[in-house]
């Protein structure tokens, strides 16, 4: 399997995605139910719905450097942030 981006996608926007999705495929882990696409579409989710105190909270956990953000309370809410980014191969 690979997560791969259709696009060139803001450094922090695929920062907090990929670490969402992690985190989902570990904490789904030896569950029948997790798939790595349900992880994926979580995160993007997760991703789109996240506040701007959040990312710049969880931007800070990851040691990211934030230069600027897009504007609004849901700064990666718009598709350029998170949809770019598909997974190739099994499901499971």
């Amino acid at each position: 399997n690979v997560v791969l981006s259709l696009w060139s996608v803001d450094d922090t926007a695929t920062a907090l995605l990929m670490s969402r999705f992690y985190r989902n495929m570990l904490e789904n882990e030896g569950d029948a139910d997790g798939s790595k696409a349900e992880a994926l579409g979580n995160a993007r989710k997760w991703l789109r719905e996240l506040s701007r105190a959040d990312v710049v909270e969880r931007a800070q956990e990851l040691g990211l450097k934030i230069d600027s953000l897009p504007d609004g309370n849901q700064p990666f809410s718009h598709p350029k942030y998170w949809g770019a980014f598909i997974l190739i191969g099994g499901i499971n």
